[in-house]
């Protein structure tokens, strides 16, 4: 994975998916402690688990689209420039 480039890719989405988890399940603790009614708090770990993953699949399309347009760009200062014309 290291030497085409997709460790640094992972490592994001690994390091989200973590970071998330842990937030919602904080979360999700701390509102069933607070004596939320059973139906909310049964309902919300679907809900976070949603939106955590639509956040993780917009990081890791920004990171991919980063990662393009970087690889574009390299291209494109690589390419070999014609000799200019001389003046006359």
């Amino acid at each position: 994975m290291l030497y085409f480039g997709f460790w640094s890719r992972w490592i994001a989405y690994v390091t989200v998916t973590i970071d998330i988890l842990a937030i919602g399940l904080s979360l999700t603790g701390d509102l069933v402690e607070a004596g939320l009614p059973g139906r909310f708090a049964a309902a919300l770990p679907a809900a976070v688990q949603i939106y955590s993953l639509a956040l993780m699949l917009t990081l890791l399309g920004d990171t991919v689209n980063v990662a393009n347009r970087l690889e574009q760009a390299t291209k494109i200062h690589d390419m070999p420039r014609s000799s200019p014309r001389p003046i006359r």
